[in-house]
C-alpha cells in the first residue's frame, strides 16, 4: 500500500478518499494507532494533530469504534471489529509494515504483508516481500516482534537455521517461494539494549548456517519510520 497520491482531487474528494483508504488500512491490519496512521496518512508537520482530528470525526460519524489506551499517556488504538488478542504485539508487528512503507522508494512496493506465518518449525509474525521494478527482483523478510515478557527461552536462532536447512520440504509447497532468490533476511526487534544484546549473543553461537540476521530496536524502527 503505497501513500496516496490524490493530486487533483477537490478537497471534499480528497478528504473522503483519505478516509476510506484509513479505514480500510484499520481492517487490513486489525489494529493501528493514530502514531501510525499519521505516518502513513498526514506526512507533515501537524500531521498528528490533523489524523487525530480525522479519526475523531470517524467516530463521531459511527465509521469507527472509539479507540482504546494502555494507559493514559498512550497513543490511542483503533480496530475494527472485536478487540484483537495481544493488541500491543499487533501494534508494535504494524509498526514494521508502515517502516517498510516508509523506506519505499521509486519503483518500489509491498508485495506481501502477511502476519503470523506458520512454517511449522516457527510461525513468523509476518512475512514481507518487497518488489522492485527497477531491479526486477523482490526481497524477502521475515519479521520477529520480541517483548521481554516472552515466556520460554530464546530459541529463533535456531528454529531459522532449521527452517533453511529444510526450507525444499518446508517452504517448497508455499506460492511465494519460487519468488524468493536467497533465504530471506530475518528482522529482529527488541525492546530494551539489554535483550538485543542477549540476541546477538544466540545469532553469534547458534547461527551455524550464516544467515542473514538484523537486530533492531522498536524505537529505532519507529523513529526511522517517522523520519
Amino acid at each position: 500500500m503505497n501513500a496516496p497520491n490524490l493530486s487533483g482531487l477537490n478537497l471534499v474528494r480528497y478528504g473522503a478518499e483519505r478516509d476510506k483508504r484509513i479505514l480500510d488500512a484499520i481492517a487490513r491490519h486489525k489494529a493501528l494507532t493514530t502514531e501510525q496512521i499519521a505516518t502513513l496518512y498526514f506526512p507533515f508537520p501537524t500531521g498528528l494533530r490533523k489524523a487525530q482530528a480525522r479519526l475523531s470525526s470517524l467516530v463521531g460519524r459511527k465509521k469507527l469504534k472509539a479507540p482504546v489506551r494502555f494507559s493514559i499517556h498512550s497513543t490511542s488504538i483503533y480496530y475494527d471489529g472485536k478487540q484483537p488478542a495481544q493488541l500491543e504485539h499487533l501494534v508494535d508487528v504494524n509498526w514494521h509494515y508502515v517502516w517498510f512503507e516508509k523506506q519505499l522508494t521509486t519503483g518500489q512496493r509491498i508485495y506481501l504483508w502477511e502476519r503470523h506465518k506458520d512454517f511449522g518449525i516457527l510461525e513468523c509474525d509476518a512475512l514481507v516481500g518487497i518488489q522492485s521494478k527497477l531491479a526486477n527482483e523482490i526481497w524477502w523478510y521475515f519479521i520477529e516482534m520480541e517483548r521481554e515478557t516472552d515466556h520460554g527461552e530464546f530459541d529463533k536462532i535456531r528454529k531459522y537455521n532449521k527452517l533453511f536447512e529444510s526450507q525444499e520440504t518446508t517452504l517448497g509447497g508455499h506460492w511465494w517461494w519460487r519468488h524468493v532468490g536467497r533465504f530471506p533476511k530475518v528482522i529482529i526487534t527488541c525492546l530494551t539494549e539489554n535483550y538485543r544484546q542477549k540476541v546477538l549473543r544466540h545469532i553469534h553461537e547458534e547461527n551455524w548456517s550464516n544467515l542473514r540476521f538484523e537486530v533492531k530496536l522498536l524505537s529505532e524502527i519507529i523513529k526511522e519510520a517517522k523520519t
